[in-house]
């Protein structure tokens, strides 16, 4: 499968790098996934099982607190991901997020929705039938969020299996003052409090403090292609 720090993928702002399928960044048991770049190890907490090179998230108790250094405006977050259902709660879930400031999925009110989410009741990003069309819920998918807290969030972006999407406004507004990275210190399937925890499947998942080109996107996505059928 590669290593997580192969010439293949762009190496050039990355500041967390985690691949379930290489044995040195994970050895297929227990609670350390390390960053083979620079021996940083993210502890994964709760019910942690290993399947296939992915590490399984539950939406009862797993979850990762993240450090990414030199996060300060722009996070760019790479994720090969299944998610395997929506969130049954009226609360939603988060598969990365930092304070109040997150990439939030679903509830009972909007059960697929996936966007950018700033603690306001809000959803920017994609709306359930979007989800719905893409295939993202229940298969293998190379997704990448882009986000920024220097302008508002409707300046974002998800990448979808290399594409840029259309994303719109599903729910409320931003809270603009909840639009902070947090220094990079938040949480994956979870914000930094280990709130609303994801059901799903994940393989990769990096951090790069800047944004990507078009071309760096169709990059890493290539490095990615053959896994799991994308």
């Amino acid at each position: 499968m590669g290593l997580s720090h192969s010439p293949r993928i762009v190496t050039n702002g990355l500041v967390l790098c985690l691949d379930a399928g290489n044995p040195v960044s994970y050895p297929g048991s227990g609670a350390s996934w390390t960053d083979p770049t620079n021996r940083k190890i993210t502890t994964v907490s709760g019910t942690v099982s290993y399947s296939s090179g992915a590490i399984s998230f539950n939406q009862t108790n797993t979850f990762a607190a993240i450090s990414a250094s030199s996060i300060t405006t722009i996070a760019t977050i790479e994720m090969l991901v299944k998610i395997k259902s929506h969130v049954v709660n009226d609360f939603g879930g988060i598969p990365i997020g930092w304070d109040n400031y997150s990439v939030w999925f679903g509830n009972t009110s909007i059960p697929n929705a996936l966007g950018y989410n700033t603690s306001n009741g809000d959803v920017y990003g994609l709306t359930s039938s979007n989800v719905s069309s893409l295939g993202i819920v229940g298969n293998w998918k190379h997704i990448i969020f882009e986000m920024r807290s220097d302008v508002s969030y409707t300046n974002n972006k998800i990448y979808v299996n290399a594409v840029s999407q259309t994303l719109t406004q599903v729910a409320s507004t931003e809270n603009a003052s909840n639009r902070s990275l947090n220094s990079g210190v938040g949480g994956i399937s979870g914000n930094i409090r280990a709130d609303y925890k994801m059901n799903m499947d994940l393989a990769i998942f990096r951090i790069y403090n800047r944004i990507l080109t078009q071309a760096e996107v169709n990059q890493n996505f290539n490095s990615s292609r053959g896994r799991y059928g994308i």
